[in-house]
């Protein structure tokens, strides 16, 4: 029989391990400070802390663009309402009503929903500039902008369509209903107590009503504003839905035009 095979040491093997060659090129590599495997770990150490220098400063001026985005939205939103907002009245704007009723019809188109259209003016308007002062008649534009927020509902769009007129975009709501809404405002206008500087002002309002059907913008801004002019020439204080003119009093409403006041 042979001689038996040696069983491995260990300790040998531990040391075999410990002085492989190639792990002893490693640390005499790195325990040289002229080696370039060192100098190699040094430019590695300088870059990598150079790039968290530029990620630290990345962050920095990321969250400086952040907060002044939050402050840029916040003043969009502090300015909104001056833009859509008549400077005089608070009530809406021209181009803010028109965008509304545009958005308006089309839904109406869409949705099938019933949309109606009051047009307003305050009778006899000139005569309080004349008598009190353009004062008098800003008051007067002022407190039926107030009148108005206060009878209407929140979903309608109260807007100052130019000078005294002013109109009103009634959404989901057929020619009866803001027929009952237009009485309900001018009911409300003739019997608010209004003084400038002492002086009783007997303010009241005429309102033409109309529904949509198929119209366009003008041509149904046209339908609420010929029963307005028909109003006026009734005398006045009063409400006129397109339907009673035509149908009740048999005015051709289409040969309305000229002053209202």
């Amino acid at each position: 029989m042979g001689e038996p095979a040696e069983k491995p040491n260990k300790e040998n093997i531990g040391s075999k391990v410990i002085i492989h060659p190639a792990f002893q090129r490693v640390k005499e590599l790195g325990s040289s400070e002229s080696s370039g495997f060192y100098q190699a770990l040094q430019e590695a150490e300088k870059s990598y802390n150079a790039m968290e220098q530029k990620v630290s400063k990345l962050e920095k001026e990321l969250e400086q663009e952040r907060q002044e985005n939050e402050l840029q939205k916040k003043e969009i939103e502090r300015l909104k309402p001056l833009a859509i907002k008549d400077g005089l009245t608070a009530a809406f704007n021209h181009r803010y009503f028109i965008e509304q009723l545009e958005a308006g019809i089309e839904e109406n188109f869409i949705e099938g929903n019933p949309l109606s259209l009051l047009m307003i003016d305050i009778d006899h308007f000139k005569e309080f500039n004349d008598t009190y002062g353009h004062q008098a008649g800003d008051y007067v534009l002022k407190q039926l902008s107030f009148i108005a927020n206060t009878v209407l509902r929140e979903t309608d769009i109260f807007a100052r369509y130019g000078g005294e007129e002013f109109a009103v975009i009634m959404p989901s709501t057929n020619e009866k209903e803001a027929e009952e809404a237009a009485e309900r405002l001018r009911k409300a206008v003739e019997s608010a107590d209004l003084q400038y500087r002492g002086e009783k002002l007997d303010v009241t309002i005429s309102v033409g009503v109309a529904p949509h059907t198929s119209e366009s913008v003008d041509e149904l801004i046209t339908k609420a504003d010929q029963p307005l002019y028909a109003a006026k020439e009734l005398g006045r204080n009063c409400v006129v839905t397109r339907t009673y003119a035509e149908k009740e009093l048999g005015i051709d409403l289409s040969s309305y035009s000229g002053e209202k006041s």
